[in-house]
């Protein structure tokens, strides 16, 4: 895990919210669990873009 911390605010439609929320529930996690590995896994999948093909981004 991390050491360090950043807070990170969204805003984003009730609604929307709302069926996050419910999703999240469904799987036994929090919606900042959900955002937080949504992140991680753009992240990866970005910098592994970089790694495979330097010079395309």
């Amino acid at each position: 895990m991390e050491q360090d911390s950043a807070r990170l605010t969204l805003l984003t439609a009730s609604r929307k919210k709302a069926m996050l929320e419910t999703l999240c529930a469904k799987e036994d996690v929090t919606s900042s669990q959900q955002v937080r590995q949504t992140i991680r896994d753009v992240i990866d999948e970005k910098t592994a873009r970089v790694r495979l093909d330097p010079g395309q981004e």
